[in-house]
């Protein structure tokens, strides 16, 4: 019998949204509990959590004490991928300018350290803000850069992040910014 090849795992994004409401095994909020259920699964699925220096500044200000807790183990499991800083400024602004609204565009330079870091990993963000994913996709339709980028919300059903880890996170049209309504 051949042996399997040894898979390496994806390096996940992970917003502090979800860091913030992620709550304790006890929690009783269903938006704490899926958050929760995402990051043990995360840890047991042995996924790797990417961290910018801007990122983790994100999770240090807003995480819950569970969450905190959960990314002090990833990094003694050696499964925090640190990926200094990287800004891209040319992508940023032109992302950015992609809507002439002031709200959105504030909106969009806050979290587009999101996308910096998806693309230097495994293109695959997991973030409670639909309303900045909504504004990503808008601008997918002319920046091509973030079109591969898969941005998922760990309390939207139909965005199946369960299953979806389990699988190993592969490649889904459905999860990617470029994908068209």
């Amino acid at each position: 019998m051949a042996k399997r090849a040894k898979r390496t795992p994806k390096t996940l994004v992970i917003d502090a949204s979800i860091a913030k409401r992620a709550g304790s095994e006890n929690a009783v909020f269903p938006g704490s509990i899926l958050c929760h259920h995402f990051l043990v699964s995360v840890r047991e699925l042995t996924f790797q959590v990417a961290m910018s220096p801007d990122i983790y500044m994100e999770w240090k200000n807003h995480a819950s004490r569970f969450s905190f807790k959960w990314l002090t183990e990833m990094y003694g499991r050696k499964r925090v991928a640190s990926i200094g800083d990287v800004e891209k400024k040319i992508l940023r602004n032109s992302i950015v300018h992609t809507s002439s609204h002031e709200n959105h565009q504030k909106a969009m330079a806050k979290d587009c350290l999101l996308l910096e870091a998806a693309l230097v990993t495994d293109n695959i963000v997991f973030s409670l803000d639909e309303k900045v994913r909504r504004l990503f996709r808008h601008a997918a339709v002319t920046i091509d850069e973030i079109k591969p980028i898969h941005w998922a919300n760990p309390e939207l059903s139909e965005d199946k992040v369960m299953a979806w880890l389990q699988a190993g996170a592969p490649a889904d049209k459905k999860l990617q910014l470029g994908k068209q309504a």
